[in-house]
């Protein structure tokens, strides 16, 4: 017996998931100690911003700086399309 398949009724909780998730936690401690993003519309479009590869707050995060200098300075993918 094989390995049960979804028949689209049920979700199995080890079903793969096609979408590839995003967080980064400097983003959140930016954000959270940012007064503008106490709202949610503009929270969720920093999110948007970040996740999409121009992070509003990459000027000041170390991770970024690191990231730019290891990959000499050449970002992966800023846009999808």
């Amino acid at each position: 017996m094989g390995r049960p398949q979804s028949n689209g009724l049920v979700e199995l909780h080890d079903a793969k998931i096609d979408s590839k998730g995003f967080w980064c936690m400097d983003l959140v401690g930016f954000m959270f100690d940012d007064e503008s993003t106490k709202d949610w519309k503009v929270w969720h479009e920093k999110f948007t911003q970040a996740k999409n590869g121009e992070c509003p707050y990459r000027d000041r995060c170390k991770r970024h700086e690191r990231t730019m200098a290891r990959i000499n300075k050449q970002p992966l993918q800023l846009k999808l399309f």
